[in-house]
């Protein structure tokens, strides 16, 4: 029983570690990305963290030893978030969108 729960206590700091590793390296890269596409500096906030939820959702496929592949991947990853979301705000598919002033919107 207790070697189970080490072996999941172990995979979860091995999920953590990676989805730590990816942030620090990458995510200023990915919000330039987003921004460049938004226009906007609040909605590509959102885009890279709508797009580190779905990889952790995925975090067992991305590849970290290839650093520039590693990168190419998640620049694609928010590209696509990115512009769905520009497409989602011009079909007003987001169903609220608070003050810009107070840094809050719902979708």
């Amino acid at each position: 029983m207790w070697n189970g729960i080490t072996r999941i206590d172990r995979k979860s700091k091995v999920v953590k570690d990676k989805l730590e590793y990816l942030y620090n390296e990458f995510h200023i890269i990915m919000l330039s990305e987003a921004k460049r596409i938004l226009k906007n500096n609040y909605d590509a906030e959102d885009v890279v963290h709508d797009t580190f939820i779905d990889l952790a959702k995925n975090i067992k496929l991305i590849r970290t030893n290839n650093k520039a592949e590693t990168l190419s991947y998640l620049l694609c990853a928010t590209r696509g978030h990115a512009y769905n979301f520009a497409v989602a705000i011009s079909r007003n598919l987001l169903s609220i969108r608070g003050n810009r002033d107070c840094d809050i919107w719902c979708a």
